[in-house]
């Protein structure tokens, strides 16, 4: 018989969760499972599940609620080892289960109960809480697979004398760690016994935050571009990278221009940074010189990538391969360059700072030789720090 799985977890996102159902959720998890047992009843009054057969774990996130069943001890009878359902799940918020009838879940019969006791005797299982425990029967002898995330064995035991025959044992060879940089917003999270009240609510409720992530990165920036017209700064998009920054309290859109050449004499105001959810605005001030004093801060503009601008930086870049390697000023085509340059001008060189994640760099290029020198080079140290609530880009 095939087996037919209905896929039920794909919750909408424009569906919420009622009054009833989180007033149950906030139970705690031996409410929601009574809960469950309630839903599979309904479903299939035919249908009995015994709880000490089964591992029952709660999981939840602001979009899903679910009671993950997972079977024990796995027992396939002999000419019965065609896929049945031995694991399943109940959703809380659609009250549904990937159960598509009586006639695919595996029942234990009584004699299967009895073989099961057998090889318990006879071998005796290790801990069903650290391993995946599957009994397979032939005719004169039954199979015993036990697995974990580590480790492996693969045991035989005659059904007549309850005598073993060899085994075979051994270890996985570990995986190495994901180098994923892909962010999981909303993972399930377990509800334990002790898990309060609170954190449950914390769990299952979708914030200001949440809804405004569910737009997506270019409705987004699109926000903060309404922020920047009611305080009537007016911009190109196409001169910044823009990137979507959040975490579970904030969504931060930065405008960056990540190499500006600074006339003599000039002043502008640098990147932009849009916090959504406070809907605040931040901006420095560049200035050649540095210490660019009696300036009128209503007068002074956003700085914009001029053709005059172009030219100098090419300039520039062309004695610094290193950098200019993946850099068209003309296109302002950063793709590749993820740090920060600021150019000064002076009467007969610019001077050039280089800012990236682990390193700076200054140094001075001659206006009319091109030459490179004065350089400083240096390394920057991070402080080690733990991000409770991590930072992540939506892209």
């Amino acid at each position: 018989m095939l087996l037919m799985v209905r896929t039920v977890f794909s919750f909408s996102q424009n569906q919420t969760m009622n009054n009833t159902t989180k007033e149950i959720m906030l139970q705690g998890k031996e409410t929601i499972i009574a809960y469950a047992f309630t839903i599979i009843k309904e479903r299939m009054p035919e249908l009995e599940i015994n709880p000490e057969d089964y591992e029952i774990r709660v999981w939840a996130n602001k979009t899903e609620a679910l009671v993950k069943f997972r079977r024990l001890i796995n027992y396939y009878p002999i000419n019965k080892q065609e896929s049945r359902i031995n694991d399943f799940s109940v959703n809380i918020l659609t009250q549904e289960t990937d159960i598509w009838s009586v006639d695919d879940f595996h029942i234990l019969t009584k004699q299967d109960l009895e073989n099961i006791k057998f090889v318990k005797k006879h071998y005796g299982l290790p801990p069903t809480n650290e391993f995946e425990i599957s009994i397979y029967e032939h005719e004169d002898h039954f199979s015993i697979n036990v697995d974990n995330e580590v480790a492996f064995g693969r045991y035989f035991i005659y059904k007549i004398t309850g005598k073993q025959s060899p085994s075979i044992q051994s270890s996985y060879i570990p995986m190495p760690p994901s180098t994923s940089e892909e962010i999981n917003e909303d993972p399930l999270k377990e509800i334990l016994d002790s898990t309060t009240q609170n954190e449950i609510l914390n769990i299952i409720t979708i914030t200001v935050v949440d809804k405004i992530k569910q737009l997506g990165r270019d409705a987004i920036i699109e926000l903060a571009q309404q922020e920047l017209t009611k305080k009537n700064i007016n911009i190109d998009p196409n001169d910044y990278r823009i990137r979507v920054i959040a975490n579970s309290t904030t969504i931060f859109v930065s405008f960056h221009i990540p190499i500006k050449y600074l006339p003599l004499n000039s002043i502008f105001y640098g990147d932009i940074g849009v916090n959504i959810i406070e809907k605040k605005l931040s901006y420095s001030v560049l200035s050649n010189p540095r210490d660019f004093k009696n300036y009128d801060r209503k007068n002074i503009s956003f700085y914009k990538q001029t053709e005059d601008a172009k030219k100098h930086l090419q300039f520039v870049l062309n004695r610094d391969d290193k950098k200019s390697a993946s850099i068209d000023i003309e296109k302002l085509e950063f793709e590749f360059f993820e740090d920060d340059m600021v150019v000064r001008e002076q009467l007969d060189h610019y001077e050039v700072n280089f800012v990236s994640k682990n390193w700076d760099e200054s140094y001075t290029v001659d206006k009319v030789s091109g030459k490179k020198y004065n350089i400083v080079t240096g390394t920057i140290a991070h402080p080690p720090r733990i991000e409770k609530d991590k930072y992540y880009e939506i892209k």
